[in-house]
């Protein structure tokens, strides 16, 4: 991972400067974010870092959209043998709280498999409240 300054030259001719995170994610595919101050990127660094040594960073072009999060949770609760009336709940939920930008990225910045083991979890304990 590393953090350096970026500078170009736009068509205009003005000077222009960035800061780039540069780092490997959890599948092994180079990643690079840019920011506008140093200590942003910094901080930046510093949680991905954890992130991905603990396997949970998931960039930004890779999150989940909210309508496939949506799917997801509607098939999970079908799957795990909920009441219809249950899976309905959570339809009237997802189309209550719906916007028009639902289906885009950047949405949902969690893994599936994030998703899929708190849902696991809860099945255990008995909480299935969405």
């Amino acid at each position: 991972m590393s953090i350096r300054k970026r500078t170009w030259t736009t068509a205009r001719g003005d000077e222009k400067s960035a800061w780039v995170v540069d780092y490997v994610d959890t599948k092994g595919t180079r990643r690079l974010k840019t920011f506008v101050k140093k200590k942003e990127a910094d901080s930046f660094a510093a949680t991905a870092k954890v992130e991905v040594r603990e396997g949970l960073h998931v960039a930004d072009s890779d999150s989940v959209t909210v309508s496939a999060a949506s799917a997801f949770w509607i098939a999970t609760g079908e799957d795990e043998g909920l009441e219809r009336s249950s899976i309905d709940q959570r339809k009237r939920h997802i189309d209550c709280t719906s916007s028009p930008s639902s289906g885009r990225r950047c949405c949902l910045n969690s893994p599936c498999r994030a998703f899929a083991n708190s849902r696991t979890s809860s099945a255990r304990t008995g909480d299935l409240r969405p």
